[in-house]
């Protein structure tokens, strides 16, 4: 497997089809706040929202709801901050880790069940849909991976007013090379590593330029575009393949886990929805050591 950069060709496909989804893409990931040394909110992570049956989840990464972060933590409400604590229903699960920081998980993975009126408060946003997940995604040289989070350097509400300033990462990449896989020992099969040079990111406009630091894009959404162009450009819009757990630098990437990892963490927090959670022919990974 070879590391893959977009041609323009591809870029100028995947555009297309962006333009026509690109409100609903961003609309599933949603910031997470916390208190900075002023007593102001300040971006921390990000998140992505998904309904199943009649419940409703967040999905991050398990260092973005640390214990330490949780009493201080805010989502984005129609009337302001909303603190995550009052939108819990049940527990929050996160995968096991010695540190608060989850810098010795590999996994680094948390999920929320949300209220039942989480579409009404946090009426910014909107939930994916089982529908709207690839549970078969094979990493690829003909797909497009597409990151959706928001960096902690663009993202703000606006002073003294209820309204979120919405200026998330949105790039467009390829995969790294199988190297990378190996160096940080991880199978591709269960993780995703897209490249992420600050100097050669694609935007949204399907231009070059230089990226903002992705610091806060953690717990974000990885989606996949196939570059061939279908018979109906409509017919195939992306899925959501994977959820950001970190950026790395030394390596010009951003890493990420498979969609199905967290189903699965869902799943045996949730045995009421195993019919509603497809299995994956892909991944039969089950996270273990799941604390509350």
């Amino acid at each position: 497997m070879k590391s893959q950069t977009i041609t323009d060709e591809q870029r100028e496909f995947v555009l297309k089809k962006v333009s026509l989804m690109r409100n609903r893409l961003y609309r599933h990931v949603c910031p997470i706040f916390d208190v900075n040394e002023k007593g102001e909110l300040s971006q921390y992570g990000s998140s992505v929202l998904l309904k199943i049956d009649t419940k409703y989840f967040l999905i991050t990464a398990a260092h973005v709801i640390a214990p330490s972060k949780r009493s201080i933590q805010y989502l984005w409400g129609a009337s302001g901050e909303v603190p995550l604590k009052s939108m819990v229903q049940g527990s929050i699960h996160i995968t096991s880790s010695s540190l608060d920081d989850h810098n010795d998980d590999k996994v680094d993975l948390a999920h929320v069940q949300l209220l039942d009126d989480a579409p009404t408060i946090l009426n910014q946003f909107s939930f994916l849909n089982i529908r709207d997940i690839e549970l078969t995604d094979l990493v690829s040289e003909t797909k497009t991976y597409i990151t959706i989070g928001y960096p902690l350097s663009l993202t703000k509400p606006r002073y003294k007013q209820p309204i979120l300033d919405q200026r998330y990462l949105f790039h467009m990449s390829g995969i790294a090379n199988e190297s990378i896989y190996k160096e940080l020992n991880v199978p591709y099969q269960a993780y995703l590593a897209v490249i992420y040079d600050r100097n050669k990111v694609v935007d949204s406009s399907g231009y070059y330029k230089k990226a903002p630091y992705p610091k806060g894009i953690s717990g974000g959404g990885i989606l996949a575009f196939p570059n061939k162009p279908p018979s109906d450009i409509e017919s195939e819009i992306g899925k959501l393949v994977g959820i950001v757990l970190a950026y790395q630098a030394a390596n010009n990437i951003i890493l990420g886990i498979k969609i199905p990892v967290a189903l699965e963490m869902i799943r045996l927090a949730h045995p009421e929805l195993t019919v509603e959670i497809p299995k994956s022919d892909l991944l039969r990974v089950i996270v273990k050591n799941i604390k509350q």
